[in-house]
């Protein structure tokens, strides 16, 4: 019986995007729990922290093979990013399920305008090692990109979603004086995973293990390193845009911490969502004009 259920969970779960997802078997996830915990933990973490690997188009893999490769090392993945241009640096940090080729729509006005774009695909994601990733590994990444020296002279940092969220705990813990943008933060990773965790069935003594292991991992809290109490210890203005409308990661948040810190400065849109913002193009001009505005050329 146990190996059956195993087998129907495993078939028909495909828990991939944060925050939401296709909830076919949260009845079997609770049977599977109560029956074999351990077994249960072990296919949640296979299924539920395994991202999507996002085909791009043929226009994205010319421009990817036109760029500089760089790599760099994170908790044993190898990490490939490239970089195009000359000058200051702008960073691209993408979400869940995505890859760094897919800011492309804000790449060419940069280049055109003096700017050397960087991006990488994070673990687990794109060209990247991995099978497996979580917010606190792509934290890590941003911080292990900038202490090992990767591309120097970054300026500004763009980031989108769960990326968002991993460039405020680098900004707050490493108090690095860069100009960023932020859209779509999710600023309680922690509360989107547990209310995913309850959306699908599965038992609170699974899902609160699976966190304290992950805890446990990488020296990290949920609690303490939520990215909206860090926030408050960025010293350089950021600016957030947010969609009213967005159902993955909330636009209470955004507006709440930009109510209560000086250096958070909001723009909210309405009707796009949590995805379509990211290529809006209005949301694209208005990115490419401040980063020209906060990070001059020369």
């Amino acid at each position: 019986m146990t190996s059956q259920v195993i087998s129907a969970l495993d078939k028909s779960t495909n828990v991939r995007d944060m925050g939401r997802g296709d909830y076919r078997c949260p009845h079997l996830f609770a049977l599977m729990g109560r029956m074999a915990p351990g077994l249960t933990g072990s296919l949640v973490k296979r299924n539920f922290f395994a991202p999507s690997n996002r085909k791009i188009g043929a226009h994205g893999r010319r421009f990817l093979n036109k760029g500089r490769r760089f790599q760099f090392q994170v908790h044993g993945k190898t990490i490939y990013g490239w970089q195009w241009g000359r000058g200051p640096g702008i960073l691209f940090v993408h979400g869940w399920n995505s890859r760094g080729i897919h800011f492309g729509r804000y790449f060419r006005t940069l280049l055109d305008n003096g700017y050397r774009i960087v991006t990488y695909d994070a673990p687990a994601h794109g060209k990247s090692q991995g099978r497996q990733t979580n917010f606190f590994e792509m934290a890590d990444t941003i911080t292990a990109f900038f202490k090992q020296a990767v591309v120097p002279d970054i300026k500004g940092i763009v980031a989108h979603s769960l990326g968002a969220a991993a460039v405020i705990k680098h900004l707050a813990e490493r108090e690095t004086e860069i100009e960023a943008v932020l859209l779509a933060p999710a600023l309680q990773p922690g509360k989107i995973l547990r209310q995913t965790f309850r959306r699908h069935g599965i038992p609170l003594p699974v899902s609160k293990k699976l966190i304290q292991d992950l805890e446990r991992q990488y020296g990290y809290s949920l609690l303490r390193h939520s990215p909206h109490r860090l926030a408050r210890r960025i010293t350089s203005r950021v600016l957030i845009i947010h969609d009213r409308d967005d159902h993955i990661t909330p636009y209470a948040e955004s507006r709440k911490i930009s109510e209560g810190l000086n250096q958070m400065v909001l723009h909210t849109t309405t009707g796009l969502g949590h995805k379509r913002l990211l290529n809006d193009p209005e949301i694209v001009e208005l990115v490419q004009a401040y980063l020209m505005e906060r990070c001059p050329v020369g």
